[in-house]
């Protein structure tokens, strides 16, 4: 995570955090209900009932489930990847990226995700270096300090979208 910034994100439906530079890591959480964690080397997603928290430029993401028949979707790339699984972890990785499935049953490559589109309600904000964290669709967070910049829905549907600058 970075130093310096907290970008707070309450009561979207959608989010989505994009990465430039640097080593940045996208981390996601599940609902209670039954979710899907969708990764490729450039672009990951999780969503599940009410909820879409969707990354692009990020190198290493993770996905952690709280059970709920969570399920997971790994794509590698065109070049050398490898593929690590535990009983309850698998981890794909290849040049620039890692994809770490936590506790989620693998059920292989990603479908291609349809194109996003953004409802009327957005929250922006922008920081470097990133760290992102979503979780349920609830909440999202980014980085460990609280009160620099916050966005909320007020109870419409609306999409969050945090730019690594």
């Amino acid at each position: 995570m970075g130093a310096g910034y907290f970008n707070d994100t309450a009561g979207f439906d959608r989010t989505l955090a994009v990465a430039s530079t640097g080593n940045d890591t996208a981390t996601f959480y599940d609902s209670t209900g039954a979710d899907t964690y969708a990764a490729w080397p450039t672009h990951a997603v999780m969503y599940g009932a009410g909820y879409f928290n969707d990354t692009s430029g990020f190198h290493n993401t993770i996905a952690y489930s709280s059970g709920g028949g969570d399920q997971a979707y790994l794509s590698d790339s065109a070049g050398d990847d490898a593929y690590t699984s535990w009983w309850n972890r698998a981890l794909l990785t290849g040049s620039g990226y890692s994809s770490d499935a936590r506790n989620l049953l693998v059920l292989g490559p990603a479908p291609l995700p349809a194109t996003t589109q953004r409802p009327s309600t957005t929250a922006q904000a922008t920081t470097s270096p990133a760290a992102y964290r979503s979780g349920g669709g609830s909440r999202t967070q980014r980085g460990p300090q609280p009160d620099s910049g916050t966005g909320a829905a007020n109870g419409r549907q609306g999409d969050a979208v945090l730019a690594d600058g």
